[in-house]
């Protein structure tokens, strides 16, 4: 389902994402899409592409907030250990990436895991999200789509919110915020940068493994 398309027919029950008929003409455009042929963009949903671009996120954000840990709290180590410790680190490191995603979201309508598949969050008029839904939405996603971020417990939501996508087109907490999600081709360069992101997070979960067994 292309953009074009969009204009005239919803996406999910309830929601309509048509474009609305009288938009002014200094409303904002979504941040990059005015740069590509917007017929490239699509609605379609792909929740694999936008599972792989969360973990990309949670993965930087955790590395990030795993260092300021090592300095503010010594003794749970750069990485953490296999233990409480490393949940509380997972648990609260996905809870504060919720204000930083709400702004990347409501500033430039993509984050950097998203911006790396190719990926837009926008709202029905395909302008950015107003930063107070962009956080409602991340909220939202932390708490139906990912399970608070807890092992195991994720994974079931997870899988939840995959075949619901499947089967209505639209997840919950879009349907709710009147968001859509648009993604695009890749392109060779991003498909090389996403795998410089995978060699790095094995290298780093290796040297988190080898250090806990070290404890």
């Amino acid at each position: 389902m292309l953009i074009s398309s969009l204009e005239r027919k919803s996406v999910g029950p309830g929601v309509n994402m048509a474009r609305p008929r009288n938009t002014p003409s200094d409303q904002p455009p979504l941040p990059g899409i005015e740069a590509l042929n917007a017929e490239l963009w699509s609605a379609a949903p792909r929740p694999w592409l936008r599972l792989w671009a969360r973990w990309v996120d949670y993965f930087i954000w955790n590395r990030f907030f795993s260092i300021w840990i090592s300095f503010s709290l010594p003794f749970l180590g750069i990485f953490g250990t296999i233990s409480e410790s490393t949940i509380s680190v997972l648990f609260i490191s996905c809870l504060t990436w919720i204000p930083v995603e709400a702004f990347f979201l409501s500033a430039f309508a993509t984050t950097p895991g998203k911006w790396l598949f190719n990926l837009r969050v926008c709202s029905s008029d395909f302008g950015p999200l107003p930063f107070r839904a962009a956080i409602s939405r991340a909220g939202w996603v932390w708490l139906r789509g990912y399970g608070l971020g807890l092992p195991l417990i994720n994974l079931c939501f997870i899988l939840i919110s995959y075949f619901d996508l499947k089967k209505r087109g639209i997840t919950n907490w879009d349907e709710h915020g009147f968001s859509q999600v648009l993604h695009s081709r890749m392109t060779i360069l991003r498909v090389l940068l996403i795998l410089v992101v995978l060699c790095l997070f094995f290298i780093f979960t290796v040297v988190s493994l080898n250090r806990a067994s070290q404890i």
